[in-house]
C-alpha cells in the first residue's frame, strides 16, 4: 500500500486534498443523522473520486498528514 505524505506536496495540493477529506468526513457524519443515508452516496463517491484524482494514485493508498493517516476514513475505501 502506497503512502501519500501531504507535507511532500505543494501547499495548494495539500489544501485541496485536505478540503476534500474534510468535506467527505462531514458528508459521512451528516448522512448518519438521516433516515435515508443512501441519498448522500453520490456526493460521498464524488469526494472520494476527487481525492483519488488529486493524489494521482489508483488502488490502495493512504494519505498521511503529520504522521497520522487522514484518508481513507473509517467506512470508506479508495475503490
Amino acid at each position: 500500500m502506497r503512502s501519500i505524505i501531504l507535507e511532500d506536496l505543494d501547499q495548494d495540493r495539500q489544501f485541496q486534498i485536505r478540503l476534500q477529506i474534510s468535506l467527505l468526513a462531514s458528508a459521512i457524519d451528516i448522512s448518519k443523522l438521516y433516515s435515508d443515508p443512501a441519498r448522500f452516496e453520490p456526493y460521498i463517491r464524488k469526494r472520494i473520486s476527487r481525492i483519488i484524482e488529486l493524489v494521482g494514485q489508483e488502488g490502495d493508498f493512504v494519505v498521511k498528514y503529520h504522521g497520522k493517516v487522514v484518508y481513507p476514513l473509517e467506512g470508506t475505501s479508495n475503490a
